[in-house]
């Protein structure tokens, strides 16, 4: 019965399921087996269907090789989600320096230009590969040349990269900016970046102020990372009550076991604070 034979969208379906389901083999068997057993022509959805598989699955070189062989196909002309693709596979395996050529040749060869997923994949690859300078150009780009505007993982991605670069006050800077604009919400992972900026500036006060506003503005429970750079940043500040109050907030309220982190921290803020007995 050729009504029950798989066509491209049936196949394209299949993939985008291997991809969800992190099985970019069988996504990359699919992509095959179409074009060998029923002689299907693959049109671009369903190669940056294989590609995002292989990104999934952190397989970047067969998802740049699934690129390359898109270019020697005149019918097949890749598309916004095709670079989009291919550069979030890019930033799984912290390959910055590809990510940034798919994004220069999105534009020059392609003239597409870039929306808000393709500006956050190439912040985020320079973020991971520690080019936090090319990060923080890139998120100043997306606004002033492409008119995008940036969303929470744009801040989290640009927020990381002074995190690499230790640009603590750019980190600050950032993230005041970024809790005046009230669409935007600060994750967890943002936090976490935020407290150890505060630390790493004195600032303990703050690192208090936006431990409290995590739970109380946007409902977000701390994690151990979260709790561990608070009590560092109330211990650098030498204020020892407050540092032990978290200590014992992260296991009382958070459900949240220390580490050996938490328990060096936390001892070293009583070393400071002269509280031998404990």
């Amino acid at each position: 019965d050729h009504s029950l034979e798989p066509n491209v969208i049936t196949y394209c379906v299949a993939m985008t399921a291997c991809k969800n389901g992190q099985q970019w083999a069988e996504a990359l068997h699919l992509y095959d087996k179409m074009q060998s057993k029923h002689s299907i022509t693959p049109s671009v959805i369903a190669c940056n269907a294989a590609i995002s598989a292989c990104g999934s699955g952190e397989q970047c070189t067969k998802a740049m090789e699934l690129y390359e062989e898109m270019q020697g196909k005149h019918w097949l002309k890749p598309d916004i989600f095709t670079f989009s693709s291919v550069i979030n596979a890019c930033v799984k395996t912290q390959r910055w320096a590809h990510a940034n050529c798919f994004f220069e040749e999105m534009q020059t060869k392609y003239r597409l230009m870039p929306e808000v997923v393709t500006c956050n994949a190439a912040i985020t690859a320079n973020a991971n590969g520690q080019q936090w300078a090319h990060a923080l150009w890139l998120f100043d780009m997306m606004q002033t040349r492409y008119q995008v505007m940036p969303t929470a993982i744009t801040y989290g991605a640009a927020i990381s990269a002074c995190e690499q670069g230790q640009k603590w006050d750019e980190a600050l800077r950032l993230f005041r900016e970024m809790q005046a604009k009230p669409s935007i919400k600060p994750d967890v992972y943002t936090y976490s970046i935020m407290m150890s900026a505060c630390d790493k500036c004195l600032l303990w006060a703050e690192a208090l102020k936006l431990y409290a506003a995590m739970q109380s503005k946007h409902s977000l429970k701390p994690t151990a990372i979260t709790c561990n750079a608070a009590i560092s940043a109330c211990q650098r500040g030498q204020q020892w009550t407050e540092a032990l109050w978290l200590f014992e907030d992260m296991q009382l309220r958070q459900l949240l076991e220390p580490n050996i982190i938490t328990y060096s921290t936390a001892i070293s803020a009583c070393e400071k604070g002269k509280q031998w007995a404990g």
